[in-house]
């Protein structure tokens, strides 16, 4: 009876990796909080795997389960998200509802192109959702740090474009499935899983770098709704003179320098109210309050790098003494500013 064989085909092969990268993805955030969506990405990858691989070496016999996992990808994916993010977190109720779908259709899953049909418009659904997300949380964190450039989640967002493109190609592949000849499965399936496999070692290798992130989004969402309400009923010469009493203390006290300086900062040396600094950099100057502070910061290093005594300084070290905390958010915010590269900035002024 234990005399057959199983021969492995070269996506197996590939499983077989892909549960091993996953595993040890796992083991690598087990502790991170931060990092519990993905967590459960990795898991749900690892179990993923392990089915593909028993459901497809046992033959066309017996019932399979791996259906109900196209039903989860569009919540695990939304749930990474909110975690990264540091998202309200949803009741446990709410969160059941989310996999509630997928254990609804256990019963069903002999039924694979309607499942499948279902999980396309929900990947969607949730992949939009976390677009949203994070284009919110970038807006806050733009509204209350300096340092916001340098903790934008691009690579968040280039993760969900991938999944995006590759949700919408292995829903293809799954919805043409009864139409494709057996080579053509096996070669695109083969692809399918190379490509989910590279995904999840960047993953990996993001998630143990640890990136820098905006904490304490959630206070900032009330603030933001209310400076928008108050906008409607200002005036504009209040908020010339608040911001220009802001703008003073924070020159004089040279506030701009500290890499990390937040809203609640500015707002505690200047005595004002939290909503009111928001307010009046908003109103008075158009800008958000990183563009504010990186403002300042690209007049300091204006100023100091066309003086004598920091010639012996390169650009770099100056833009470093005046704030700035990463090499490409300065060089793309003064050149954005000032309309040319620092070097050439220097250069002008020499001649």
């Amino acid at each position: 009876m234990f005399s057959q064989t199983v021969q492995l085909q070269p996506v197996n092969i590939l499983q077989i990796v892909f549960t091993v990268v996953s595993v040890l993805g796992v083991i690598l955030v087990w502790k991170m909080d931060r990092y519990r969506g993905v967590l459960f990405l990795f898991i749900y990858y690892s179990i993923l795997m392990i089915f593909n691989l028993y459901e497809e070496t046992r033959g066309q016999d017996g019932y399979i389960v791996t259906p109900i996992f196209t039903l989860i990808k569009g919540p695990i994916v939304y749930f990474l998200v909110r975690w990264i993010i540091n998202e309200k977190p949803i009741a446990s109720k709410l969160k059941f509802l989310h996999v509630a779908p997928a254990i609804l259709a256990l019963p069903f899953t002999q039924h694979v192109q309607l499942i499948i049909l279902i999980a396309t418009f929900s990947q969607i659904t949730y992949l939009i959702a976390s677009l949203k997300l994070i284009k919110r949380y970038h807006s806050i964190s733009m509204a209350v740090r300096s340092d916001a450039l340098s903790l934008k989640l691009d690579w968040v967002n280039k993760i969900i474009y991938v999944f995006f493109i590759f949700a919408l190609v292995d829903l293809l592949r799954l919805n043409l499935q009864p139409f494709n000849a057996i080579e053509i499965k096996a070669g695109w399936y083969f692809i399918d899983v190379l490509v989910a496999l590279l995904l999840m070692c960047f993953l990996v290798v993001k998630t143990a770098h640890q990136p820098e992130l905006f904490d304490d989004m959630v206070p900032y969402e009330d603030l933001k709704v209310k400076v928008l309400e108050c906008d409607q009923q200002s005036n504009l010469k209040l908020a010339q003179q608040l911001c220009e009493d802001i703008t003073k203390v924070v020159l004089e006290k040279e506030l701009y320098k500290k890499p990390r300086l937040s809203l609640i900062e500015v707002a505690n040396e200047t005595g004002f109210k939290l909503k009111d600094v928001s307010w009046s950099i908003n109103f008075s100057t158009g800008y958000n309050f990183c563009e504010f502070i990186n403002n300042m910061r690209v007049n300091e290093v204006k100023k100091q790098i066309v003086l004598p005594q920091e010639s012996h300084k390169s650009i770099l070290e100056i833009a470093f003494d005046s704030g700035f905390n990463s090499k490409s958010v300065f060089y793309s915010t003064f050149k954005s500013t000032v309309g040319m590269t620092p070097s050439k900035y220097r250069s002008s002024q020499k001649q």
